[in-house]
């Protein structure tokens, strides 16, 4: 357990210390994507499961397609855009750039979902004086809980564990995340493989402590 206990004590500018900052920074930036993409994606996802509109279909397969996009094709416009707005090794522009990547999938997945719930308990709703804000907050809201967390818990993770974007645009641990902070335990001349594991043991344990609490509604929702 000295691994461990060095990443817990350890102070300054070693990389035990970074790595504990990296976590914070992981956990702050997966978390408020998951927010940003459940809350926004199911607007859309409702939108697209109960609304009829032009291009609706070639949109839905646009967002999918973008999702599935190669990220080194969009890496240099990427860094572009975010040298341009000083958002370069900032918490912000990750969670910008995650969440704009990952919300098609969140859209995607909560349009299913929100399909399987019959259209008559809206409908009922309505006729007492809903509004569809209000009948997709009180009614469909409710029953789409499994589907709520199923969608949060793989937003968390894609967030958690994307490394290419996060080694390009971060480099000092303010704003670097876990994946990055245990690659850089691998040095020119050396690889420190009790650090690597031990990391790798930390960074986890949040999304399994995630999967533990949400278990019921994970299993339903998927």
């Amino acid at each position: 357990f000295d691994r461990y206990r060095q990443i817990l004590r350890a102070t300054g500018s070693d990389a035990a210390a970074i790595f504990r900052q990296s976590m914070a920074n992981s956990f702050i930036v997966a978390s408020v994507v998951t927010l940003v993409c459940v809350f926004f994606g199911s607007l859309a996802a409702y939108s697209f499961a109960r609304m009829k509109f032009g291009g609706q279909g070639s949109l839905l397969y646009v967002m999918l397609f973008s999702y599935r996009l190669y990220r080194l094709m969009i890496l240099v416009p990427l860094y572009t855009v975010m040298r341009d707005l000083h958002l370069m090794d900032t918490r912000l522009g990750l969670i910008i750039v995650y969440s704009a990547l990952i919300m098609p999938f969140a859209v995607w997945i909560m349009r299913g979902y929100f399909q399987t719930i019959p259209h008559e308990l809206e409908d009922a709703a309505r006729i007492d004086g809903c509004t569809r804000i209000g009948a997709l907050v009180r009614v469909v809201a409710p029953l789409s809980a499994p589907g709520l967390v199923a969608t949060s818990l793989f937003c968390f993770l894609l967030s958690w564990e994307e490394f290419l974007l996060a080694l390009i645009f971060t480099g000092s641990p303010a704003a670097k995340t876990i994946p990055v902070a245990i690659a850089e335990f691998t040095g020119r001349h050396s690889i420190d493989y009790g650090m690597m594991a031990a990391g790798g043991v930390a960074a986890a344990i949040p999304p399994i402590l995630i999967a533990l609490v949400f278990q019921r509604y994970l299993i339903s929702g998927l």
